[in-house]
């Protein structure tokens, strides 16, 4: 199930029925959301989050051209990318 904060979070969604609410409302525990609740928190790609994440997938994803991968993500464009 997806939805807005809104609807998750304020008295015309779900926060306006207490049980159902108690079961799929997000809390965090200093800092950290529990792994055990219904609900994830998914950050948004920031650019470095997204170089990290790029270069990642280049060198560990299996290719019969990682020269090609390369070529097209390379260390300099990353550097490029972060400034």
């Amino acid at each position: 199930m997806t939805g807005t904060p809104e609807f998750f979070d304020s008295r015309q969604g779900v926060a306006s029925l207490p049980p159902p609410h108690d079961r799929i409302k997000f809390t965090t525990h200093g800092g950290f959301a529990s792994q055990r609740q219904p609900q994830l928190q998914l950050e948004p790609f920031g650019r470095d989050r997204l170089i990290a994440v790029a270069t990642r997938l280049r060198d560990e994803y299996p290719s019969q051209h990682p020269q090609r991968h390369r070529a097209k993500i390379t260390d300099a464009s990353k550097l490029l990318l972060a400034s």
